[in-house]
């Protein structure tokens, strides 16, 4: 059976047995709709298979001729391809003297009509090319085959001088690439067939097409993307930023491939940089640029981030369209509550968050937009893999926090929003609030006994909101040394006072129906200032936060204390952040970020806001972030080089 010579003549006079190899080959199998979905790159489609036995025989080393041709046609009613359509076939073709004739007999049996020397059958082998690897031969021919359906063209078939004159070549049904030879379509299609055979008399044949060529992509939107690189060490970061710089200088591939090859298809390490843009030219100029911002992940565990859901002044005509054209989970929350709010507003939701008739300015319609606006980042966040570990909110930030711990659902929390805002709509005008920079306690002397009057929020160490009636604040404020800032904040009553105490009833009656259950998240109260858990299940809650102050400040402690490192805005503006900051010891060493920025209605504040995210070390889930993405060509490490 071993040529003495240690080649497989496959096909010639002089076959005289094969000559061993060694190898093993690997591929990856995927149902085709699985792999097109996940983006992969599909070098050929397995059409169809098919196995059988050659049953009795006269030795070990004859096969059977009708077996190998039931084998190949069962495998080719199995793939739904006619024999005119194979353009060439991977043979066994061990290289002896009785198996090559039997084997292209076989083939010519089911291949042999209606073709010509001008268009014959091809076929070769791979072990002339590289030895019989046993027990790898059959994936070795696989992978030939594979790899001229993709290069449209055969490989020189080896060895073959004198074709074996026990093989009838003369009707040109058939015939050897012995020089290589370009594939041409049959029908349309590139097709080949793969036979191998046992020992033992088993029989296989695999039909294999070509994979169709991938529609090219649209031309990327010039939308904002997050494009990341990272390394094990500063000096690393710095190359590799590089690197993928002068990649992406060049680079015509599509925009949102590239950004979710470089995060999805790379192992993220330690140190990080990452940018937003809107194509590979301009992340390539701030790649470049040595102040991009770096950020290093301390330790091994990902850090606790806290969601904070920003109070009524955030809001903004246009809010309702700034998470951009890619957030699907942020539009369906808002399509949702506009059919939960149909009739109830004085313009369609939409319009509203729009700005139509200014009615962002009447509490009735802000804290509603406010909420729907908080609720569906979260859901967007939550979308990308970003989970909160805690949660705060401002004043009727309060509420969306709930809504994400679970206390009440979406449509709940939206109904009694909806209530508190008419509520304190209805309300004398005659309210307002302002901002010192005094400490609480010198916030709460300053105040004394006035009746009507009230710290209303304790922002920071100097930091707090007065509410009242706006006399009362007038006079209030006259008592203050020259050079206290103050400033009037823009609101329509004086929220967190006295004032709003009439509310109280009819939000009771609002609440009297709502199912509400104990937080699923650790939420910190600002009305405590610290962990909270059944009390938000329970209406007094709700009642008393409508008039107790807003204890942030103590709130950002808590949060620090049960170990956040992480503080994200849920809003539509920063207005928490900075406030945040004041309240913490060592905030540079926390990651800040804001969801939303008013003007921006692309969707490059998420983005942003994720950049800053990974560089502290809590990624989210790369694949929601970019579904339906194709993989693509990115630059390799210098070890691969």
């Amino acid at each position: 059976m071993l040529s003495p010579d240690g080649r497989c003549k496959a096909f010639d006079a002089s076959a005289d047995g094969y000559g061993r190899a060694e190898g093993c080959g690997v591929v990856v199998l995927k149902r085709l709709s699985q792999a097109r979905t996940a983006g992969d790159r599909v070098l050929a489609v397995i059409r169809g298979s098919a196995v059988n036995q050659d049953g009795a025989t006269s030795g070990l080393t004859v096969p059977n001729g009708p077996a190998q041709a039931a084998v190949i046609r069962a495998a080719l009613r199995d793939a739904g391809v006619v024999p005119a359509e194979v353009g060439f076939i991977e043979a066994h073709g061990t290289g002896t003297s009785l198996g090559d004739p039997i084997e292209i007999g076989a083939l010519r049996e089911v291949f042999a009509a209606g073709r010509s020397a001008a268009d014959p059958l091809w076929v070769g082998s791979v072990k002339t090319n590289i030895g019989h690897a046993e027990a790898a031969a059959g994936i070795a021919g696989l992978i030939k085959a594979v790899l001229a359906l993709r290069h449209r063209r055969l490989p020189p078939h080896l060895h073959l001088r004198q074709p074996n004159p026990l093989i009838d070549w003369a009707e040109g049904a058939l015939a050897v690439p012995c020089d290589g030879q370009l594939l041409a379509p049959r029908n349309g299609r590139w097709i080949g067939g793969v036979s191998a055979f046992g020992f033992s008399g088993t029989n296989v044949h695999v039909v294999l097409e070509a994979a169709a060529e991938a529609a090219p992509e649209a031309p990327a939107v010039a939308a904002p993307d997050l494009y990341v690189v990272s390394a094990k060490s500063e000096a690393a970061l710095a190359a590799m930023a590089a690197r993928h710089a002068a990649f992406l200088a060049d680079s015509t591939a599509a925009w949102p491939s590239l950004c979710h090859t470089a995060a999805a298809g790379r192992s993220q390490f330690a140190h990080r940089l990452a940018v937003v843009a809107a194509d590979p030219a301009e992340a390539a100029r701030k790649l470049a640029d040595p102040v991009c911002p770096r950020g290093r992940v301390a330790g091994g565990t990902r850090p606790r981030l806290a969601f904070l859901f920003t109070g009524q002044g955030a809001v903004w005509p246009g809010m309702g369209e700034a998470a951009g054209p890619r957030a699907e989970a942020f539009a369906a929350v808002l399509a949702e509550a506009g059919d939960l709010l149909a009739g109830e507003l004085a313009r369609p939701l939409g319009e509203v968050l729009a700005g139509a008739d200014d009615l962002l300015r009447r509490t009735d319609h802000a804290q509603v937009a406010l909420y729907v606006v908080q609720s569906a980042l979260a859901a967007q966040w939550r979308a990308w893999g970003i989970e909160p570990a805690l949660l705060l909110g401002h004043s009727i930030g309060e509420y969306a926090a709930a809504q994400v711990a679970g206390v009440f659902d979406f449509a709940t929390g939206l109904r009694l929003v909806l209530a508190r805002g008419r509520l304190m709509q209805a309300l004398p005008a005659g309210g307002g609030m302002v901002a010192v920079g005094l400490d609480a306690a010198a916030a709460a002397t300053l105040v004394g006994a006035e009746p009507l009057a009230a710290v209303a929020a304790e922002n920071g160490p100097a930091a707090t909101v007065l509410a009242g009636p706006v006399e009362v604040l007038r006079r209030l404020l006259e008592t203050l040394p020259e050079g206290v800032a103050r400033h009037w904040l823009e609101v329509s009553h004086g929220f967190h006072s006295p004032l709003m105490r009439p509310v109280r009833a009819g939000l009771a009656a609002a609440f009297a129906g709502a199912a509400l259950a104990p937080p699923r998240l650790d939420v910190v109260s600002t009305v405590s200032g610290r962990l909270v858990g059944a009390e938000l299940a329970q209406p007094g809650y709700w009642l008393d936060q409508v008039e107790a102050p807003v204890r942030f400040a103590a709130g950002m402690a808590a949060l620090a204390a049960a170990g956040a490192s992480g503080f994200l805005e849920i809003g539509p503006r920063p207005v928490l952040l900075g406030l945040g900051r004041r309240c913490l010891a060592e905030p540079d060493r926390a990651a800040w970020a804001a969801s939303l920025s008013p003007g921006d209605t692309s969707g490059r504040s998420l983005q942003d806001a994720l950049a800053a995210l990974y560089r502290h070390g809590i990624d989210p889930d790369w694949n929601s972030l970019h579904p339906n993405t194709r993989k693509t060509r990115l630059p390799t490490y210098p070890w691969q080089r």
